[in-house]
């Protein structure tokens, strides 16, 4: 058997360049696992050369799961966890997976949550076919003019809409510092919470936004966003099953 590793950035980043993210996951996104042929893991395809320079690969997509074979195989955990999500949304019957429209990146850039990174990008987006729900692997970064200080991970990000919700909040969980400062806060001792209620623009009744902010109580490393009738969530440590997991089953509680 042939061992090949094919240089490739993953075909589904919008934004052209090198960046942490692309170096890290570009050397194994085609493994050989059969003579001659490549394979991909974000479709669990096996091809030939000619096949992965004319991207045929997303016609041939198989949606069986990817084996324990090729997840052994991977040396990072991060690496391992990144393409576990990924296949856990690839093979679901209630997703498939889309790419956002430039109207829909605009709207992401107004996202507190994602604005406060010097640089953002979207990898993989999935679409649950039952409710109007994303769900995207992105990759964040503060690193400015390739410092080697700051934050560059990747990390789950959830897109869902609301009903009878309006105005702008941002919900992050509190340091020992904001748990003394939220007693003298209006906005804080309003929505009682482990999480800092920052207001963008206030809602005139708050009884919507706590009945949200109760749901995320049980939740951790995670930080999230009201903006008019759009729910955003995102996990603040790099992405991995057992966060995918809590979260999704709190959103399957909530009625949307």
């Amino acid at each position: 058997m042939i061992e090949i590793l094919v240089f490739i950035t993953l075909a589904s980043l919008t934004i052209v360049g090198f960046t942490i993210y692309e170096n890290y996951f570009k050397k194994n996104k085609y493994k050989d696992f059969k003579d001659d042929l490549l394979f991909d893991p974000e479709t669990n395809t096996s091809m030939t050369l000619e096949e992965a320079e004319s991207d045929l690969l997303i016609e041939k997509e198989n949606k069986e799961p990817l084996s324990e074979e090729y997840f052994e195989d991977l040396k990072y955990d991060d690496e391992r966890e990144f393409f576990k999500i990924h296949d856990f949304y690839r093979v679901s019957e209630d997703y498939k997976k889309i790419t956002f429209s430039n109207a829909q990146f605009r709207f992401l850039e107004n996202s507190m949550l994602l604005s406060q990174y010097t640089d953002w990008r979207v990898s993989n987006t999935f679409k649950n076919i039952k409710q109007e729900k994303y769900v995207s692997l992105i990759f964040v970064s503060t690193h400015e003019n390739h410092e080697e200080s700051g934050i560059s991970d990747n990390q789950l990000f959830f897109w869902l809409k609301l009903r009878n919700t309006s105005g702008h909040y941002v919900f992050k969980e509190k340091t020992i510092g904001d748990k003394i400062t939220s007693l003298f806060d209006s906005d804080n001792s309003l929505i009682k919470s482990k999480y800092k209620v920052i207001p963008i623009k206030k809602y005139s009744s708050t009884l919507q936004i706590k009945k949200l902010v109760q749901k995320f109580e049980s939740i951790k490393n995670v930080e999230f966003e009201i903006y008019e009738d759009n729910l955003f969530i995102k996990t603040t440590r790099t992405c991995n099953s057992e966060d995918r997991f809590v979260i999704e089953n709190v959103l399957k509680e909530m009625k949307f």
